[in-house]
């Protein structure tokens, strides 16, 4: 009886304590949360080298993948869409990192040293290229 006496007696810093709890959780969450009017939106997969991948490119990305497997006749584990999934977080650390170091230093293929690869004028064909487009028709590349 005593304690809810000095509860009805200081009611009003109750009161004041219980408000100064509510605003605190309210300006906590609006802080933390993924969604606020402070912090941009939260769509993005990867962030490379201050660079953003946002997750629709790479959700698209990481569906061409699995459709190429499953094309070869492929039913995907779980495994093996976490190693599709690492392959292509590899594949924009190449492309976002790797190439612009590339490019500081020099480093680079032209176009007519890919047309060389691809042809086999001067060095040898790939046989990546070989295997994928057959024998290399010099014509029929000249007029791509």
């Amino acid at each position: 009886m005593a304690v809810l006496e000095k509860i009805r007696s200081h009611s009003v810093l109750l009161v004041v304590v219980i408000g100064i709890a509510l605003a605190g959780f309210v300006i906590g969450d609006l802080f933390t949360s993924g969604r606020t009017f402070w912090s941009k939106n939260e769509r993005t997969a990867l962030s490379i080298d201050g660079k953003d991948v946002s997750i629709e490119e790479y959700s698209m990305r990481l569906k061409e993948l699995e459709d190429q497997a499953q094309a070869q006749g492929q039913q995907l584990s779980d495994e093996q869409r976490m190693q599709l999934n690492n392959q292509l977080a590899q594949e924009y650390i190449s492309e976002y990192a790797l190439n612009e170091v590339t490019s500081k230093v020099g480093l680079g293929v032209s176009d007519d040293e890919l047309y060389a690869l691809l042809v086999g004028k001067g060095i040898a064909p790939s046989p990546l290229a070989a295997q994928f487009f057959g024998s290399a028709d010099e014509k029929q590349i000249n007029e791509i």
